[in-house]
């Protein structure tokens, strides 16, 4: 994963290699007050994780997937911030409310 400035306001593009993005539907009832908006960050992933948000995911900073980690977000946004660094796997998936 690298990180390149683009030079609109400070943006950065995030170009992720060996990763998916695909657009799912989550149910309804999946949606509650606890999982409506999630933020991922000073976190080292080295296992399997499913995050799951009604929202939206923030990711960052200083969120690492080490090589050994398979973390899948589902959100209808997901968003990455500063810090993070992927070199596992990564499936975002876009999610229809």
């Amino acid at each position: 994963m690298g990180c390149a400035r683009n030079g609109l306001g400070g943006r950065c593009k995030i170009f992720v290699a060996a990763s998916s993005f695909e657009t799912v539907a989550v149910l309804d009832s999946e949606c509650d007050s606890v999982n409506v908006d999630l933020t991922l960050s000073t976190e080292s992933v080295s296992t399997t994780e499913t995050e799951t948000a009604c929202r939206s995911i923030s990711v960052g900073p200083d969120y690492d997937i080490l090589a050994a980690g398979e973390v899948t977000m589902t959100s209808p946004q997901v968003t990455f911030g500063n810090d993070v660094q992927i070199i596992g796997d990564l499936t975002v998936q876009i999610a229809i409310p």
